[in-house]
């Protein structure tokens, strides 16, 4: 196992692997809990049309104070 400062690019690896919404989801999160919320914001707005996405996108603009 790696630190966790490896965390997200062994998440952004998975991803790219999976395409999994709600795995994209889960690492948007992940990159706003750790101060990254405009390269979360920036990555799920091509998504946006996806329910819940869409949703996470919000989240994300409102702690990035994009909302």
């Amino acid at each position: 196992m790696g630190t966790t400062s490896e965390l997200p690019w062994y998440a952004s690896a998975r991803l790219r692997l999976v395409g999994h919404p709600m795995a994209l989801r889960t690492y948007a999160r992940l990159l706003t809990r750790h101060g990254r919320a405009g390269e979360a914001f920036t990555m799920l707005v091509p998504h946006a049309d996806d329910w819940a996405l869409a949703t996470a996108l919000v989240e994300v603009a409102a702690i990035a104070g994009r909302g």
